[in-house]
C-alpha cells in the first residue's frame, strides 16, 4: 500500500509542476503586454492598412445591442454558463477482507444539465470601441446564482427559460439527496479586462483569440490586478504542493521498502 501511495504522490508532482507552468505563463503574458486604448490601436492600424495584427490588453465596458438572457435568472449578459447537479446515494456490493459479500452505501453526484453561451460584443473605453469575438476565450465570470435544494416539487425542474424532466434525467435507482444549480455570467455594461489579439477586418478593428499557439485569450470581470494576484498565489501554492508531493512520495517508497 505504501508503494502505491508513494507512486501516486510522485506522479502527482510533475502534474502540479505543469499546472504551475501554465499559471506562470498566464501571469507573464498579462505583465508583458501594456494596456492600450482603442484610439492607440486605431492610430497604429492606420499606419499598417490591411496588415494590422497586434497582441493587446484592453480595459473598458462591455456593450451589446442584443445581449443574451441567462437561462436561470434572465440577467442580460455577454456570456453565461449554467449547471444542474444531482447529489445522490446508492447501495453497492463488495467483498470484505474475508471474501464475504457485504452491502455498503456511497454518495456521488452527476451533472444533469449544463450549458454555456457567448455572443460578440463591443468593448468601449474613453477613446472609442472595438468589436470582441469571444470564441475560444477563457471567461472569468461572476456568480449570478448558486442554490441547493433538497428536492423540487413534482418531477420537473423549471427556472427562467430552463426546464428539465427530472424523472428522465435521473434514472438508475439512486436516491436523490438534493440538487445544486449554479449560473455564472459576464454582465452587460460592466468593466472588463481583455487580453487577446487585435486585427483589421473589413476596415474595422476586431479582437479575437490569438492565432499564435500558447497565447492566452482572457475576458474577465475581474481586474488585471485581481487576476495577477490570483495567478501569483497559484504559482507559489502549486510549487509548494509539487515539492511536498515529491518528498512525500519518496518517503513512502523508502518506508515501504524498509518495511518489507
Amino acid at each position: 500500500m505504501l508503494f502505491i501511495l508513494g507512486a501516486i504522490a510522485i506522479v502527482a508532482a510533475p502534474v502540479l509542476f505543469l499546472v504551475r507552468a501554465g499559471q506562470k505563463r498566464k501571469l507573464f503574458q498579462m505583465q508583458s503586454v501594456e494596456t492600450s486604448t482603442v484610439a492607440q490601436l486605431e492610430e497604429t492600424r492606420a499606419q499598417m492598412p490591411g496588415s494590422f495584427v497586434q497582441r493587446v490588453e484592453l480595459k473598458g465596458v462591455g456593450e451589446c445591442e442584443e445581449p443574451l438572457a441567462a437561462e436561470f435568472t434572465g440577467s442580460p449578459c455577454l456570456a453565461y454558463s449554467i449547471s444542474l447537479v444531482r447529489d445522490y446515494e446508492e447501495n453497492y456490493w463488495e467483498k470484505d477482507t474475508e471474501g464475504n459479500r457485504v452491502e455498503r452505501s456511497r454518495r456521488g453526484s452527476e451533472t444533469l444539465a449544463s450549458n454555456e453561451r457567448r455572443v460578440p460584443f463591443y468593448l468601449r473605453d474613453s477613446t472609442g470601441r472595438i468589436k470582441i469575438i469571444p470564441d475560444g476565450a477563457d471567461l472569468v465570470m461572476e456568480k449570478s446564482l448558486s442554490k441547493y435544494e433538497l428536492s423540487f416539487p413534482g418531477q420537473r425542474f423549471s427556472m427562467g427559460s430552463f426546464a428539465l424532466d427530472l424523472a428522465q434525467a435521473a434514472l438508475g435507482g439512486r436516491r436523490t439527496l438534493g440538487y445544486r444549480y449554479e449560473e455564472n455570467i459576464v454582465p452587460v455594461n460592466r468593466d472588463l479586462y481583455i487580453l487577446g489579439e487585435a486585427f483589421e477586418s473589413g476596415g474595422s478593428l476586431v479582437l479575437r483569440r490569438s492565432s499564435t499557439k500558447g497565447e492566452k485569450y482572457i475576458i474577465s470581470t475581474k481586474s488585471e490586478e485581481e487576476l495577477s494576484a490570483s495567478a501569483s498565489k497559484a504559482v507559489l501554492g502549486l510549487m509548494i504542493g509539487a515539492i511536498a508531493a515529491l518528498v512525500l512520495g519518496l518517503v513512502l517508497l523508502v518506508v515501504g521498502f524498509l518495511g518489507r
